[in-house]
């Protein structure tokens, strides 16, 4: 009885040829088995399989696909700097929503209708999330072509804007968000210093109360593996509070 009053709560996926139709072709990608769309739309707030393992998959898929992409568009950047700028891609959970609004993702989603009317930041991360889930779907259903292709024709724009992230302080971000829990501020500790003197790699290690062990990054200077280290620990809290 619990289940079926809940399912009777939730904003359905609509099941009617036109309607599979036209998501379809928001989306550019026709499914093979169309039970993995089904499961990518839905919120764990609904009943039946919901979408947070293909959120996770899709994270990953997303991360392999824009380090590839970061790989061949930008040659000559250090391994800090492709990493600062695929942290900000990835975890740009801000452009994540405005790709879902562009496809209109949030007319199709299976939620329970409480979590609909509940607050702002917390829908666009339900809809970030979408979006990481439907390239798992799709990559689960046609592989790794379709799920690049997918991703190039959704990101373009985001991909055009990729020089912004450069600039963007994740040691700034970092701090507000611990700021914003009641933490105390990170430390940075640099561990090694390898490479010729001309050439010098650096070893950040960034500590931070609410992770049990630090986070490192490597930079050609301090200030650059401190970005790097400050990036992926705001990545992992991101992933780990969504």
């Amino acid at each position: 009885m619990e289940s079926r009053k809940r399912s009777n709560n939730c904003q359905q996926f609509p099941v009617n040829t036109n309607r599979i139709n036209s998501l379809t072709e928001i989306l550019g990608y026709s499914f093979n088995d169309p039970s993995l769309l089904q499961r990518a739309l839905t919120h764990r707030s609904a009943d039946g399989q919901h979408n947070e393992t293909l959120e996770f998959l899709g994270d990953g898929i997303l991360s392999a696909i824009v380090s590839s992409h970061l790989f061949e568009s930008l040659p000559d950047a250090s391994e800090g700097e492709l990493t600062l700028e695929r942290i900000g891609i990835v975890n740009n959970h801000q452009a994540l929503f405005s790709v879902a609004e562009h496809m209109k993702i949030g007319d199709f989603i299976v939620v329970d209708k409480g979590f609909v009317k509940s607050n702002k930041r917390a829908w666009q991360n339900l809809l970030a999330n979408t979006v990481e889930a439907l390239i798992g779907a799709v990559y689960l259903d046609g592989g790794m072509s379709a799920a690049t292709e997918f991703f190039h024709r959704h990101f373009s724009a985001l991909l055009e804007d990729v020089s912004v992230v450069a600039h963007t302080n994740f040691k700034s971000l970092l701090q507000e968000y611990l700021q914003s829990r009641s933490q105390g501020v990170p430390r940075y500790e640099t561990i090694e210093i390898q490479g010729r003197d001309h050439e010098p790699v650096f070893t950040v290690q960034c500590h931070i109360e609410m992770l049990k062990y630090p986070i490192s990054g490597t930079g050609q200077t301090v200030k650059e593996a401190q970005q790097v280290a400050a990036g992926r620990a705001y990545e992992l809290l991101c992933r780990r509070t969504d």
